[in-house]
């Protein structure tokens, strides 16, 4: 399994969020992105983002899977994005 990707029995564990659910997070306080189908908490994150936390902002409430690669990212930058979700 490649850094920063979850097991199948992890990505099962995770609770279910709606598109919907997920467009509510979309304020500098509370900003979450999807990237491969899993839901990440960006908020405290965000501020560290090598691009600004005007790039990682523009995604949030939305998918990011096709701008975000996690072949840059270690799995210490995974852990700090927050919890995981499913989406």
């Amino acid at each position: 399994m490649a850094k920063g990707q979850l097991s199948n029995a992890d990505h099962a564990s995770l609770p279910f969020y709606t598109w919907k659910e997920i467009g509510e997070h979309t304020e500098r306080s509370d900003r979450w992105i999807v990237i491969n189908d899993v839901v990440y908490d960006v908020t405290s994150w965000a501020k560290r983002h090598p691009g600004g936390e005007k790039i990682i902002g523009g995604y949030a409430g939305h998918d990011a899977s096709v701008s975000i690669s996690f072949s840059f990212m270690s799995n210490l930058s995974c852990r700090r994005l927050g919890h995981w979700h499913r989406s």
